[in-house]
């Protein structure tokens, strides 16, 4: 460490020094405090340049740098037919003379320092990435989606004119969190380790990485050099600037997810990578950019707000959440998965009684005919449904049975939609009834929605269908809530051709673990997507309990103003503790607050976890139980 300060002292020591006996050891060695003192005086140098003028305007040294590296990457790999040779051999024709020529530079008495600030000035990128992500975040809290569009357009090479909200945010996210680590974090720690050239040859790998790291085939070989190194010069310095957003952050919560995110990823890997990459397997939700801090990127959305881009990133929301979670609360806050009171999920706490399932149910592979189609062909009242194994089998699926169109999905609402429909290629837009269909070749609607609750009118409903029906296009209704209301149901109406219904028994009937849902749809459509989510889709014993809950009207005849009623109360205890619901469902509330982080922290440190949206700031509650979980809960909202 503190190379940098040592390196202009231990010149200017040269030709002092007399051969003799070695010196005493000394207590307090003041001259080997020398090189850190001016290390950090370089570094306070660099970082008041950078926040006095920014990036340099003109003529930025990366700059000349990239265009250099194109000039040379023409004649070593024409036509990309350059190998992994000729690649290592650019990187070091460009890298290796400029370091050389830094830490030779570095060495002088006086025009070291000057040329080491200047270096670590050229090298962080501080100033820059705030003045590109602020502007975003007051965009995105002003509801100015056009303007969060050309913000992000400045940070991320990708076409940001089909993202909504949700994909402004996470790209921002993304972008902070890896430049972060390449301009800040990064260039600091080699900076510290080798002074000046540990610095400029960081950078210069880090550009190289950046021009000629992908997988594509012109680069697949060429940039194999530069991509490996840029790796293992991050690798101490990722895990340095993830153990950071920790510290500086809510560190227990920002913990917890970060241990949950190396647990996912330990589920995909038994063997130690770099950060870059982990985050390139794109484990499911988890941390999905492919940048060296990603990691820990729901550590830093967790409260990471010290730094002085904090203020713009923390408001938006970087990756997809659920409902549920008690085990990562458990190591957040400390309390026995007991002692929960879970409010998260919406999911009926008095669902439908399991029954004993016989032996024989677990010892067989579903068949189907069962009776499980029969009885959700009277419970839905249309027999074009299809087993799968929870409606979000289907919501992956469906978008992959069409080719790319334009695709709209309110927002907020359930956001696994309009995930998987971009995933898929689709363009995806946030949609307001308002806007009609038009321009739309598929509709996916939550109804009610989740998490406002709102239903849509049947004529306005019927009339969007017909106008996306006419010319090929789909209607997608999540109806995932609405079986405590059912005569606001589509279902009855398929098959009609362009209308999908999704259907789950996770909420109404509480059998979320049994993962059962249902599609509704024309026969065809309906074929296409069993092909393609194969045989056995719903496990045997799923099979027999849902079958036998389809069943049970007597049971849905009771639940259905129960759950109406204890809706109703749970909004008027919310509303006398001052959370007015925005709106809501049987099975949950919904409240839009400013405070809503504030209320979610409060109420989670008693051991009441409840479902946080960052955008807009809100809260979703679900029912509670027993009596004593309602008293629980009004204490709480009391204290």
């Amino acid at each position: 460490m503190y190379r940098a300060g040592r390196c202009v002292l231990r010149r200017a020591d040269a030709g002092k020094r007399r051969p003799g006996p070695p010196p005493r050891r000394r207590r307090l060695p003041v001259r080997e405090h020398l090189g850190a003192v001016l290390s950090a005086l370089l570094v306070a140098a660099a970082l008041l340049l950078d926040a006095l003028f920014g990036e340099p305007r003109r003529f930025h040294p990366l700059a000349g740098f990239g265009r250099l590296a194109v000039w040379l990457e023409a004649r070593f790999n024409p036509d990309g037919r350059g190998r992994r040779l000729h690649g290592a051999a650019a990187l070091a024709l460009l890298v290796v003379p400029a370091v050389a020529l830094a830490g030779w530079l570095q060495q002088q008495p006086v025009e070291g320092a000057l040329f080491s600030a200047l270096v670590l000035y050229a090298a962080i990128g501080l100033n820059s990435l705030h003045q590109h992500a602020e502007p975003v975040a007051a965009a995105l809290a002003r509801d100015d989606l056009d303007a969060a569009r050309a913000g992000v357009s400045m940070m991320v090479s990708r076409d940001t004119a089909a993202l909504d909200a949700e994909g402004v945010s996470r790209a921002t996210v993304e972008s902070v969190l890896e430049n972060g680590n390449d301009a800040v974090f990064g260039a600091l720690f080699w900076f510290l380790v080798a002074g000046a050239a540990g610095a400029l040859g960081y950078r210069l790998v880090n550009t190289l990485d950046a021009m000629w790291g992908y997988k594509t085939p012109r680069y697949l070989n060429f940039g194999w050099a530069a991509a490996r190194l840029d790796d293992g010069l991050n690798f101490v310095p990722a895990r340095l600037t993830a153990l950071s957003y920790a510290l500086l952050g809510r560190t227990r919560i920002a913990l917890a997810r970060w241990a949950f995110s190396w647990a996912a990823r330990r589920c995909i890997t038994d063997n130690w990578k770099p950060a870059r990459r982990w985050g390139r397997a794109r484990c499911r939700r988890v941390a999905t950019s492919p940048a060296p801090s990603s990691w820990c990127a729901m550590a830093c959305c967790c409260g990471w707000r010290r730094s002085p881009w904090s203020r713009c990133l923390w408001r938006v929301p970087a990756m997809l959440e659920h409902g549920g979670g008690v085990l990562a609360a458990v190591a957040c806050y400390g309390i026995e998965p007991a002692d929960w009171l879970d409010l998260s999920t919406g999911i009926n706490p008095a669902g439908w009684p399991v029954p004993p399932i016989p032996p024989a149910v677990w010892q067989r592979l579903p068949e189907a005919g069962d009776g499980l189609v029969s009885a959700a062909a009277a419970y839905f009242g249309s027999a074009c449904a299809l087993p799968v194994a929870g409606s979000q089998a289907a919501i992956q699926a469906l978008p992959r049975l069409r080719a790319a169109g334009r695709v709209g999905v309110p927002h907020p609402a359930y956001a696994e939609h309009a995930h998987a429909w971009r995933a898929a290629g689709h363009a995806v837009t946030a949609w307001q009834p308002e806007q009609g269909v038009a321009t739309l070749d598929v509709l996916v609607l939550v109804h009610p929605n989740n998490p406002g609750g709102q239903l849509y009118s049947r004529a306005d409903l019927l009339d969007w269908h017909a106008e996306l029906a006419a010319r090929g296009g789909w209607l997608v209704v999540d109806e995932a809530f609405i079986d405590a209301t059912p005569d606001a149901s589509l279902a009855g109406l398929c098959p009609r051709p362009g209308l999908i219904v999704l259907r789950s028994l996770g909420k109404f009937f509480g059998l979320a673990g049994a993962r059962v849902g249902f599609v509704l749809a024309e026969p065809a459509l309906l074929g296409a997507l069993d092909d393609r989510l194969g045989p056995w889709a719903v496990s045997a014993p799923s099979r027999w309990v849902a079958r036998a809950a389809l069943a049970d009207t007597a049971w849905q005849q009771a639940a259905r103003p129960a759950l109406l009623a204890a809706g109703a109360r749970l909004a008027d205890l919310l509303r006398r503790h001052g959370l007015a619901p925005a709106g809501g469902t049987a099975l949950f509330q919904w409240v839009r607050t400013a405070d809503a982080a504030a209320w979610h922290e409060r109420l989670a440190r008693q051991g009441i976890l409840t479902r946080l949206f960052a955008d807009p700031p809100s809260l979703r509650f679900g029912l509670p139980h027993h009596e004593t979980d309602w008293a629980r809960l009004a204490a709480a909202l009391a204290a």
